[in-house]
C-alpha cells in the first residue's frame, strides 16, 4: 500500500508539472485512473510472497514430542527392586529354631524316684542281688497264676481251704524281699515287682480276713471283683517275669 501512495504521489507530481495552464484541467484526469488501474493489477503478485510462512510450519514438525513421552520408561525399573528385597526377612525366623533340644539335657540326667511301697509284715530287705530278684520274680507270677486258677474254681462251687492259703500262696508272697541299693538300670522292673507284690494284698484282703476268723463265705460281688483284680494282676507278673532273665 505505501508502494501504491508512493507511485500516486509521483503521478500526481508529474502530472502537476505537465499540466499546462488552469485552463487545461479537463484531460489531466483521465490518464491518472488508467495508470492506478495498472498499479493495482500489479499489486496482487506480491500477495503471492506467503511462501516463507510455509517454511515456518514446516520447522515446527521436527520438534520430537513423542520422544518426551517414551522417557518415563525407566521408572518401571526401581518399583520392581523393592518388592524382591523382602525375602530376607524369611531367613531370621529360622534362627530360633535350635535352642529346642536343651531341655532333653536336663531331663536325662535326673533318674525317676522309687515310690515307698508298703511291704508285708514279715517281708525281708536285704541287699540288691540280681539273681535272687530274679528267682523271686517268677515266683510270684508262678503262684499268682496259680492262685486265680484257685480262686476261680472256688468261686464256681468248689471249697477253698485258709491253710493252702496261708502256706502255699500268701507266704509266698510275704517273703519275697525288699532290696537297696538297687541298680538305675533294674528301678524300673523292681518298682513293678513291688508294685504287683503290694496289690496282690490289697486284692486277697477279703480272703485273709476270713482265715483270719477262722473261715466262712464271702459274697458273691466280692468274690467277683477279687477275681478281676487276680485276672489284672495274673498278666502285670507274666510280663514282669518276660523280662528278667
Amino acid at each position: 500500500m505505501k508502494k501504491f501512495f508512493l507511485i500516486l504521489t509521483i503521478l500526481v507530481l508529474a502530472a502537476c508539472d505537465n499540466t499546462p495552464p488552469e485552463t487545461q484541467n479537463t484531460p489531466t484526469p483521465i490518464p491518472v485512473e488508467e495508470e492506478v488501474a495498472e498499479v493495482a493489477t500489479l499489486e496482487p503478485t506480491p500477495t503471492n510472497s506467503p511462501e516463507p510462512s510455509a517454511t515456518a510450519t514446516e520447522t515446527e514438525t521436527p520438534i520430537p514430542s513423542p520422544t518426551s513421552t517414551n522417557t518415563p520408561t525407566p521408572t518401571n525399573t526401581p518399583t520392581s527392586t523393592p518388592t524382591d528385597t523382602p525375602t530376607p526377612s524369611a531367613t531370621p525366623t529360622n534362627t530360633p529354631i535350635p535352642p529346642t533340644p536343651l531341655p532333653t539335657e536336663t531331663y536325662t540326667p535326673t533318674p525317676p524316684p522309687i515310690p515307698e511301697i508298703p511291704v508285708y509284715p514279715n517281708t525281708p530287705t536285704q541287699p540288691w542281688d540280681q539273681g535272687i530278684f530274679s528267682n523271686h520274680v517268677h515266683i510270684v507270677a508262678d503262684t499268682v497264676h496259680r492262685f486265680y486258677d484257685y480262686f476261680g474254681n472256688v468261686t464256681t462251687g468248689s471249697t477253698g481251704y485258709c491253710y493252702e492259703y496261708w502256706g502255699t500262696y500268701y507266704d509266698k508272697w510275704e517273703h519275697a524281699p525288699a532290696f537297696t541299693d538297687v541298680p538305675p538300670e533294674w528301678q524300673g522292673r523292681y518298682t513293678e515287682y513291688r508294685s504287683i507284690l503290694y496289690d496282690l494284698r490289697i486284692a486277697v484282703l477279703p480272703v485273709s480276713d476270713v482265715c483270719e476268723g477262722g473261715g466262712g463265705f464271702l459274697d458273691e460281688e466280692t468274690e467277683q471283683a477279687t477275681l478281676a483284680a487276680l485276672a489284672s494282676l495274673d498278666g502285670r507278673a507274666a510280663q514282669l517275669a518276660s523280662t528278667v532273665p
